[in-house]
Order: C-alpha cells, then structure tokens, then sequence
C-alpha cells in the first residue's frame, strides 16, 4: 500500500510538473506558432506539388499534339506521293496510248 501511496504521490508532482510547463503561455505560444508555421509549409509543398503535376501533364499534352502534328504531315505526305505516282502513272498509259494510236 505505501508503494501505492508513493507512486500516486509522485504522479501528482509529475502531473503538477506537466501542468505548469504547458500552462506557461509563451510556451503555448510558441507552439501554436511552430504548429501554424508547418501546417503552412505544409500546404505551400502541396500547392508545389501540384504546379508540377499540372506542368507535366501540359507537357505530356504538347507532345501528344506534336506526335498528332507529326503524324497528320506524315499522312499527307503519304498521300500526296501516292497521287503523284498514280498521276504519273495515268500519264505514261496516256502516252503508251497515244504512241499506240497512229499505228492501229
């Protein structure tokens, strides 16, 4: 019982010791202040973060466009080559043709 006796006593003069550190308001103060502080830190790296996911993401859009871009100049390359090389082609039957008509 007297160990009881003695630990309850000794918890109060922690107890006691505790309340009058965190009722001391500079202390309180100060951390409020270290809390506002990181809460603010906080939420500035957040915003950073997010800039950054957004810039990345009009990068990858650019160059989606560019890639598109790339691909509709290929397309029509393509298809303007084609056209020559079938123009061409008409042309040369057409001549063959006319060649061929003063002999038949």
């Amino acid at each position: 019982m007297e160990k009881y006796a003695t630990l309850i006593v000794t918890t109060k003069g922690v107890e006691q010791e505790y309340a009058t550190r965190t009722m001391d308001p500079e202390v309180e103060k100060a951390r409020f202040e270290h809390k506002q502080r990181l809460k603010q830190m906080e939420l500035e790296t957040m915003e950073r973060i997010e800039r950054v996911k957004i810039e990345i993401e009009k990068e990858k859009l650019a160059i989606e466009k560019h890639r598109f871009e790339v691909d509709k100049e290929l397309k029509k390359a393509e298809f303007e080559a084609k056209q020559r090389a079938e123009n061409d082609e008409v042309r040369l039957l057409k001549r063959y043709g006319e060649v061929l008509s003063p002999l038949k």
